[in-house]
């Protein structure tokens, strides 16, 4: 479940778990999910959240993607509706 940015669709205890993250700097880089098929995406305190696209109700497309993890970044290759992105880390 997301947990950031606020959404209708997040975790219900999403502060307390936001709060834990925040209380371990630089041991989170990302936090990946799904369930608001929407996407979103947030970056707090230099970790990243993407919450990645669904693939529900749209029958001429897709949303997928395949992380790579590269010296000082996350890159997403995203396919279908799931953009691009190039994440700074570290």
């Amino acid at each position: 479940y997301p947990i950031l940015p606020d959404n209708g669709h997040n975790l219900w205890n999403d502060a307390e778990v936001l709060a834990l993250i925040d209380r371990h700097p630089n041991t989170v880089v990302a936090w990946f999910n799904g369930h608001n098929h929407a996407g979103n995406y947030a970056e707090r305190k230099g970790v990243h959240y993407v919450n990645v696209h669904g693939m529900v109700d749209t029958p001429d497309t897709n949303a997928y993607a395949v992380l790579e993890v590269l010296p000082g970044a996350l890159r997403i290759r995203g396919n279908g509706r799931e953009p691009e992105r190039v994440l700074a880390i570290g």
